[in-house]
Parts: C-alpha cells; sequence; structure tokens
C-alpha cells in the first residue's frame, strides 16, 4: 500500500495557536531547525520543532509519541480546541484526516468517525508508526530497548505471541479428543443392535408395498395410452394450425408491404405516361405539319398569283418561296419520322408491367390471407376440444401421482432410521479413526507451533540482520557488522524470550553487545538498527509510506558522524523517493539538504516558516 503525506495543519496545540501548515509532500532530505524569540536565551529549544511531530502522531492516534493524550496537548495559552489535520494518499486516494480535542473528535473527509478508524486507513498500528515513519525526540530507539523489550516489539508488531496461544490451545484439545474417544466406544455397540432390528421390520414392510404398487402400475398404464394417442392428434392439428397462422401472418406481412408500395408504383407510371403523351404529341404536331405543307407547296406550284398579296409569281419570287416551303416541310417530315423515344415508351412499359405485377402480387396473397383464416377457423375449435381433453387426463394423471402408497410412509421412516443408524456407526467410526489421528497430529503441533513461531522471527532478524549490515557502511563504520541472537529453546521445553544486539567492529574480533558501546560510534548504531527496524516493519506490513522523521539523531557524534548521517540520509530519501526530515536544534548545512525548516516561537505561537 502507498501512503504518500502530504501535509499538516496545527492549531491551538501546545505552543501553535493560529493553524500553521507543514508541506510533506516534496522528496528529499529536509533540516527543521528553530529558534524561540520569546526565551532567546534557550536558542533553538522550545520552539516547538518536536511538537510539529507530536501533532502528527496525536492526529493519527490520539496520543503523542510520550503517550500524552488530550488534556496535555491544549495550547500553553489556554485558548481554542486543539485541532490537527494531516492530507494523506493512500494508493493514490487523497484523504483529510482531521482530529479536534473534543468528543468523538476524529473524522475522516468530513466524516465523523470512531478514534481508530485514521490508523485502519493508513494501515500501521501506533508501535509501528513510532517505530518506523517518526524516531521521536527523547524516544528509546529499537537498539536503547532491553533484550526481552526488543523481544516484545516484535512479537507485539509481528502478532508471534499467537504461536504461543496456539500450542496451548492445541494441548488442551489433545485432552478433550481422548475423552471423546472413550465415549465414542460405548455408543458404538447401542447404534449395531438398534440397526439389526430396523433391518428386520423393513424387508416385511417392502414386501407389503410392492404389491399396491402392482395394481397401481395397470390404472397407470391405461391412463398414458389414451393421453399419447390425444396428444397425437393434437400435434398433427396444431401443426396445421400453426402453418396456417405463419401462412397468414406471412400474407398479411406481404400484402402490407404491397400497399405501401402500390401508390409509389402508380406514381412512377403516371409521371411515364406524362412523359410518353409529350413525346406522342410532339410526333401528331409534325404529321400535322407535314400534312398542311404538302398541301401548301402543292397549291403553292399550281397558283399563278401569291395566296397572300395576290401579286403573279414567277421568276427568282416564286423560286425562293418554293424553297422555302421545301425546307419547312423537310424539317417537318424530319420531326415526323422521330417518332416516340424507345426509352420514355420502355419506361411507360415497364411502369405499367410493375403495377400490374404487383397488383396480381396482391391478389395471390389476398387469397392465401383468406384460405389461411378460414383454416383457423374451423381447426381453433378442434384444437382446443383436445386440449381441454388432454387436460383432463392430466389431472388424472396428477390424482393418480397423488395417490400414495399407504406403506411408503412407513419404508421411508424405516430407511431413513435404517441409514441414520448405518450413517451414524460409519461415521463413528470415522469419527474413532479420525480423533486418533487428531491426537497424533494435535501433539505434534504442541511443539510445532513453537517451531514455527521460533522460524519466523528467525526469517525476519535474518532479514533485519541484512539490512542493518548493509546500512553500516554509509554511516561511517566500515568493516563492522551486527548480529541478531534470537529466543531458544531451553532443555525444560520453554523459551527463554529475549533478543540481543551484538557488534563486531575493526578494533574487536569477538561480537559483544550493544550496550557495550557509546558515544558517536554509539549513536551511529542506535540510528542503523532504527532504520533497518523500520524497512523490515514496514515490508512486512506491506506498507511504503512517503515520509520519515529523526527527530534529534545527532546526538553524541562529531562533525564527521553528523556529515556521514546526512549525506547518507540524503541518498536514502532519493532511493526511497521519500521525504525525510532531521530535526535538530544545532544549524545544520550542506548540499545534502532539499532545504530548511524554521519553527519560530513567538509571543503569538509557534509559527512554521518554509
Amino acid at each position: 500500500m502507498n501512503l504518500d503525506f502530504q501535509n499538516i495543519t496545527v492549531s491551538n496545540f501546545r505552543s501553535f495557536v493560529k493553524a500553521q501548515t507543514l508541506t510533506l509532500s516534496v522528496p528529499g532530505l529536509w533540516f527543521m531547525r528553530g529558534h524561540n524569540d520569546v526565551e532567546p536565551n534557550l536558542g533553538a529549544n522550545g520552539a516547538g520543532k518536536t511538537t510539529v511531530w507530536s501533532a502528527l502522531c496525536w492526529c493519527l492516534y490520539g496520543k503523542t509519541p510520550d503517550g500524552l493524550k488530550n488534556p496535555d496537548i491544549k495550547p500553553w495559552s489556554k485558548a481554542g480546541v486543539p485541532e490537527v489535520t494531516v492530507s494523506v494518499a493512500v494508493d493514490g486516494k487523497s484523504h483529510r484526516i482531521t482530529r479536534r480535542a473534543t468528543t468523538n473528535g476524529l473524522s475522516i473527509d468530513d466524516v465523523e468517525c470512531g478514534p481508530d478508524e485514521a490508523a485502519k486507513l493508513i494501515g500501521l498500528e501506533y508501535d509501528v508508526f513510532i517505530n518506523t515513519i517518526l524516531l521521536a525526540q527523547g524516544q528509546p530507539l529499537f537498539f536503547d530497548l532491553s533484550p526481552k523489550d526488543k523481544m516484545q516489539l516484535f512479537s507485539d508488531v509481528l502478532k508471534l505471541g499467537r504461536w504461543e496461544d496456539y500450542s496451548a490451545n492445541a494441548s488442551k484439545k489433545v485432552r478433550g479428543l481422548e475423552d471423546l474417544a472413550a465415549e465414542m466406544f460405548g455408543e458404538l455397540a447401542g447404534l449395531t443392535a438398534s440397526l439389526a432390528q430396523a433391518q428386520a421390520l423393513l424387508e416385511t414392510t417392502r414386501a407389503r408395498a410392492q404389491e399396491w404398487d402392482t395394481a397401481r402400475k395397470e390404472r397407470s398404464a391405461r391412463l398414458e395410452a389414451d393421453l399419447k394417442a390425444l396428444e397425437r392428434t393434437l400435434q398433427g392439428l396444431q401443426r396445421r394450425h400453426d402453418d396456417a397462422t405463419l401462412a397468414s401472418d406471412g400474407a398479411g406481412a406481404e400484402l402490407k408491404a404491397a400497399r405501401l408500395q402500390m401508390p409509389v408504383l402508380r406514381a412512377a407510371l403516371g409521371e411515364a405516361q406524362q412523359a410518353w403523351n409529350v413525346e406522342a404529341q410532339k410526333v401528331a404536331v409534325a404529321e400535322a405539319d407535314v400534312r398542311r405543307l404538302k398541301r401548301e407547296l402543292d397549291a403553292f406550284e399550281r397558283a399563278k398569283t401569291c395566296p397572300t398579296c395576290g401579286q403573279p409569281l414567277k421568276g427568282a419570287g416564286k423560286h425562293d418561296h418554293g424553297k422555302s416551303l421545301q425546307k419547312q416541310l423537310a424539317e417537318a417530315e424530319k420531326l415526323a419520322a422521330k417518332r416516340i423515344p424507345k426509352e420514355i415508351s420502355k419506361a411507360q412499359l415497364e411502369a405499367q408491367v410493375a403495377v400490374d405485377r404487383l397488383q396480381n402480387h396482391m391478389t395471390e396473397f389476398e387469397n392465401i390471407e383468406s384460405n389461411a383464416q378460414v383454416e383457423l377457423g374451423y381447426l381453433g375449435p378442434k384444437v382446443a376440444e383436445l386440449k381441454t381433453q388432454i387436460t383432463g387426463l392430466k389431472e388424472a394423471r396428477i390424482e393418480r401421482d397423488d395417490e400414495r402408497n399407504p406403506y411408503t410412509e412407513q419404508i421411508q421412516t424405516l430407511r431413513r432410521n435404517t441409514q441414520k443408524l448405518e450413517v451414524d456407526i460409519r461415521d463413528l467410526k470415522e469419527d474413532q479413526a479420525l480423533a486418533a489421528q487428531k491426537i497424533e497430529h494435535t501433539k505434534f503441533w504442541i511443539k510445532g507451533f513453537k517451531e514455527v513461531q521460533l522460524h519466523l522471527i528467525t526469517e525476519v532478524l535474518q532479514e533485519l540482520e541484512l539490512t542493518t549490515n548493509a546500512m553500516l557502511a554509509e554511516v561511517g563504520l566500515h568493516d563492522w557488522s551486527v548480529t541478531y541472537s534470537v529466543e531458544r529453546e531451553t532443555k525444560s521445553g520453554t523459551f527463554q524470550r529475549g533478543l540481543n544486539v551484538l557488534v563486531r567492529s575493526p578494533a574487536n574480533e569477538q561480537e559483544v553487545k550493544w550496550e557495550s558501546w557509546s558515544g558517536g560510534e554509539g549513536q551511529r548504531l542506535r540510528v542503523v538498527g532504527a532504520l533497518a527496524l523500520a524497512e523490515v516493519l514496514l515490508n512486512y506490513a506491506g506498507v511504503a509510506p512517503s515520509l520519515e522523521v529523526l527527530d534529534e539523531p545527532t546526538r553524541h557524534l562529531s562533525a564527521e558522524g553528523v556529515q556521514d548521517l546526512c549525506v547518507f540520509l540524503s541518498e536514502r530519501a532519493k532511493r526511497l523517493g521519500r521525504t525525510i526530515f532531521i530535526v535538530d536544534h544545532t544549524v545544520r548545512e550542506g548540499n545534502a539538504f532539499a532545504g530548511n525548516i524554521t519553527v519560530v516561537k513567538t509571543a503569538k505561537g509557534s509559527i512554521i516558516k518554509q
């Protein structure tokens, strides 16, 4: 699960009065420092740096890393109700978590919810959070815990204690199974005697039931024969009825389509006929002109004077006028010879044929529809009558089926009793065998669960050891190594609980307990152990957070040690894509930092300068 912290807003929380917001979403190593304007002699102390991260923890879990709850986190000015809002994205979905120091003060996305819902949302319990994301000021780191407390932390976070509970439950279960096996032996003898008696009575009752069934079968055979005959007749009539229905529906559909098409075809015919008439009229006019011009030309040739002006016709004038009439006659004859165009005649003929064909088609389907309706009118009552007769026979069959053999119930009761006894005997024998197997298997797990616990611890600590040793050189501890020694089973069969941290350095050939180290080397080991534990716990929790806070991790470190730590954390931030904050009262400079955050305590409360 990806857990991306975006920002935190704090108001009325200890030294904070007015709302202050800190951005948490910019990857890199960030240095948080403080400045106390109210009490300058304190320097960076009391500015409110640690308060920011206490507010983050309180918002998510209702308590700070040092266990403070609502009454203890009120603003020192006693004004206002403490309120902290954390914006976080879980697998890409943004959420707004707000906690106020009131009853039912937790809300997620502005919806009031139970006090533990924020922890459920981010997938981390309190103990995991303060050992992974927030390494708080003044709180013991992993190496600081006693061997017993180290093991207890692992047990609580990884829920290892459940394996001891499983072992105790297995021992208790063995005792119960042994008592149960003894009871089964006596019960089996009683069931065997009852089974023999029930089987004898069942055979007698079955013989009587067989006689009754024989007579009933004869009656049933006659009824079934009559029913099959009627059903065959009905099938034949029903097929005819269905065919007639299909024919009627098909003819109706065809007629509907034809009636829609007929106006279209008639309109087309009208247009074709009109075009034909126009061409026929042209031909008729041309033929009339031919006849008229022939008469005029004949009269002109015989006439001696112009029929128009009465002047004598002679010479060039007569010749020209005759030539004009001949030209007009030739043109009229040419037009008359053309006749009606074939494509127009063809279109008129095709349109007429289409109308006639569709009309014949409609007449054909009207006849089909009419005949089908006559057939349906005849078959309908016949089909209905047969169905009524079949229904009567089926009801008679139901009544016959409802007849119950007077011995059936008795047989069923006896059979159930017999079967139950057989099943009970079989189950009891299986239970006896299963109980014996379970006793042996469960005895194995009395010790097996403890071995699983030890194996799981060993596996996790191996991962922790690898992770720890991979970080040592990065903080300047070259050729150093850390080994974790885990709980071991004693000769009495119990487990000695404890987790020791053993360190080997270039200066010592033998491993020595971490508690032997102090000063700067011990501080480097503390930080590496805490960060390695954080990675392992987050891995097992399945959570990939974007935030990591180390509050005053540089105690006892030399300048070189501080530089090594800052470079290591800067590379860690880049490698993991995290936003890592170092909180310290001493000013740190260098290229390792992505930027600085200053918390300033003023007379009006602490403020955050980004």
